[in-house]
C-alpha cells in the first residue's frame, strides 16, 4: 500500500503578514501574536518637567495597525511657532479643581519654549515656540502632568489620547494668535475680562 502524503502548506496572506495554515483536520494552525508592538512605559517620577525632555518619543515603535495622527517631521521646521490643543480625557471639567490646575499651569507657563498659553475646564491651549520640539514637548508635558494629578488626588485619566496642532504660516500674525488663546475664557463667558482669568499668560 503506497504510503500517504504529507499534508499540504500553504502560505495565506493577512495584511502584511503571511500565516502559514495547514490542512489538518480541518483546523488551521493559530497565528502567532505581534511582536515588538508594545510601548514602553515613560519615566513617572522625574524630579523635574525639564529632566523628561530628553526622551526620544519618536524612536518608539509604532503598531502598523494604528493609524498616525500626527503629520510627517519635515512639516514641523524649526522655528516655526505651533499653536496646540490639548482636551481633559472625557471633556471632563477637571481644571475647574484649582488644586489641580494651578500648579500644571504653572508647569507650562514657566517653560521656556512657551509664548502663550490658556488652561480652560476641560482642554488647554499651547503656543510653542518651535515646532520640531513640539511633539517631544507634549509627550513630556502629558506623561509628567499625569503622574503630578495622580499625586494630588487624581485616580482618572487626565488627558485624551493624541492632541490638536497648527503650524504657523508665514502670512499669520503670532500677536493675533495669542490674542485668541487668551481670550478663549471671554468666548466661553467664564469672565468678562481675559485679564482677569487666572490661567492665561502671553509671553511676548
Amino acid at each position: 500500500m503506497p504510503s500517504r502524503a504529507a499534508p499540504l502548506r500553504r502560505p495565506v496572506r493577512s495584511g502584511s503578514a503571511c500565516v502559514w495554515r495547514r490542512r489538518c483536520r480541518g483546523r488551521p494552525l493559530r497565528r502567532p501574536a505581534p511582536v515588538g508592538l508594545v510601548r514602553p512605559r515613560c519615566a513617572r517620577s522625574p524630579s523635574d518637567f525639564s529632566s523628561v525632555m530628553g526622551m526620544n518619543h519618536d524612536a518608539r515603535p509604532v503598531s502598523p495597525y494604528r493609524r498616525r495622527h500626527r503629520l510627517p517631521l519635515d512639516c514641523y521646521p524649526a522655528g516655526h511657532p505651533v499653536h496646540v490643543t490639548l482636551c481633559a480625557y472625557g471633556r471632563e471639567t477637571v481644571f475647574r479643581n484649582t488644586g489641580l490646575a494651578e500648579p500644571l499651569f504653572a508647569l507650562v507657563a514657566d517653560h521656556s519654549q512657551t509664548l502663550a498659553c490658556c488652561l480652560m475646564p476641560d482642554h488647554l491651549h499651547w503656543l510653542i515656540a518651535d515646532a520640531a520640539a513640539m511633539r517631544q514637548l507634549v509627550h513630556s508635558f502629558k506623561s509628567y502632568s499625569t503622574y503630578a494629578a495622580r499625586t494630588l488626588g487624581h485616580r482618572r485619566k487626565l488627558w485624551q489620547r493624541s492632541y490638536w496642532d497648527h503650524v504657523l504660516r508665514r502670512d499669520e500674525d503670532l500677536r493675533q494668535v495669542a490674542e485668541y488663546i487668551i481670550h478663549n475664557p471671554v468666548r466661553h463667558e467664564l469672565v468678562e475680562d481675559a485679564r482677569a482669568y487666572p490661567y492665561q499668560i502671553v509671553k511676548m
